[in-house]
Order: structure tokens, then sequence, then C-alpha cells
């Protein structure tokens, strides 16, 4: 399972729920459409601080590896989707190493998304 892969303890800190229409951010917001509220609200899943802690955590474990780069990418992935800042890491995260590793990640987000051709891929469906 994720949680144990990822080192994570479920538990209200680390887990959310209460997914609504009005609420969802804009890229699940055609996911959720004609989901009654309940059903949505009612889908649980791992928060943006254990998420990220938990594949960086993985990556530092298998660093040099091949693992390490699939965890990193993981991570660069929820970096790239998430209004996050240094602040934000040395808040959050559990690690000096980890926030370390965050920051290389945010510092190449802004070319990441520019080169990005995931908006035409929406678009042309």
């Amino acid at each position: 399972m994720a949680d144990s892969a990822l080192g994570v303890t479920l538990s209200t800190d680390t887990i959310q729920a209460g997914l609504c229409q009005e609420t969802a951010h804009s890229e699940l917001q055609e996911y959720c459409h004609g989901v009654d509220d309940e059903i949505l609200s009612s889908i649980a899943w791992l928060s943006l601080r254990a998420s990220l802690d938990g594949w960086l955590s993985l990556a530092s474990d298998w660093q040099g590896t091949a693992k390490a780069i699939v965890y990193l990418m993981y991570a660069e992935r929820l970096v790239d989707a998430n209004d996050v800042s240094q602040n934000w890491f040395e808040e959050n995260l559990t690690d000096a190493d980890h926030v370390k590793a965050a920051m290389k990640l945010l510092k190449g987000k802004e070319n990441r998304i520019s080169q990005s051709t995931w908006e035409w891929v929406v678009l042309l469906r």
C-alpha cells in the first residue's frame, strides 16, 4: 500500500477529504462532473505534506538508483501542481534534506511548466 511504502501513518493529519464540485480544483472539476457531492466528500487521499515527504524519503532511501529518479518524478509532479514555496517546505517537510531536494525541484518548476505540452493535450481532446 502507498501509505506503508511512503512511510505514512494514516491519521487526520495525513489524510484529506471533503471534496465537492464547488471547491474542487479546476483540474479536478472535469472528473467530478456528474458525481454527487456526497460521493465526492467520502473520498479520502493523502495530504500534500504527507505525499511529498513520503516520495522525497523514498528518493533519499534509494539515492543513486533508477528508483530514486522515479520517486523524484512523483515529488516533482506534486511540486509542479501545487502552490508551494521554501517557507511551505520548511514548515511541512520532516527533514532538512527533503527541504533541499524540494527546493531543487521548485527551482526547475517554471522551466518544466513552460516546456510542457500538457495544456495542448487537454485542448486537443
